[in-house]
């Protein structure tokens, strides 16, 4: 059986709100570490912040309404050396690693990871990772899939002066579960 992407539950207002401050405080932070990534554009790294911060809610709400117990989204700025690869949500024993992209048809969609995070290397058995397209009427879909399973469908991204691995979608739903 191929992977299926599931319907999110869209943040609320006040989630928003939350993303909105997330995001223009983060990106002071964590500056240096965005230009070392090639990452210069000041509105794009913002938004890609935004985004992300958004699909964590949508997976959280999607959690909560699954009668799942998870822990909220982490808002808090940190400085950069303590920042980490942890998991963006932790429901039970199992770590949830939120990845998003805009479905703008520009690019192929895809998911972008730092090549030194575990995920992409070493993932362990309760590491779990969140799929997240995000489309342009404020709806979230994801796909939900066991991150040991998909490490062989890392790539260098088709933008090459990123350094990160990606993975496509294309490539996510071929997979068989």
């Amino acid at each position: 059986m191929n992977i299926k992407k599931k319907i999110l539950i869209s943040p609320n207002s006040y989630q928003i709100l939350l993303c909105e401050l997330f995001m223009k405080e983060v990106y002071s932070t964590n500056k240096e570490q965005y230009e070392k990534r090639n990452q210069t554009n000041k509105n794009k790294v913002q938004s890609d912040i935004y985004i992300g911060k958004m699909a964590e809610f949508a997976v959280w709400n999607y959690l909560i309404k699954c009668n799942k117990l998870a822990t909220f989204p982490d808002i808090g700025i940190y400085p950069k050396n303590l920042k980490s690869f942890d998991a963006d949500i932790i429901s039970k024993d199992i770590k949830v690693h939120v990845k998003s992209c805009n479905d703008i048809g520009v690019f192929p969609n895809s998911w972008l990871f730092q090549p030194n995070d575990t995920l992409c290397t070493f993932p362990s058995d309760k590491d779990f990772i969140a799929f997240v397209v995000c489309y342009a009427d404020n709806k979230f879909e994801s796909y939900f899939i066991q991150a040991n399973k998909i490490i062989n469908l890392y790539k260098i991204p088709i933008k090459i002066d990123l350094n990160k691995k990606v993975i496509y979608e294309e490539d996510l739903i071929k997979i068989k579960l």
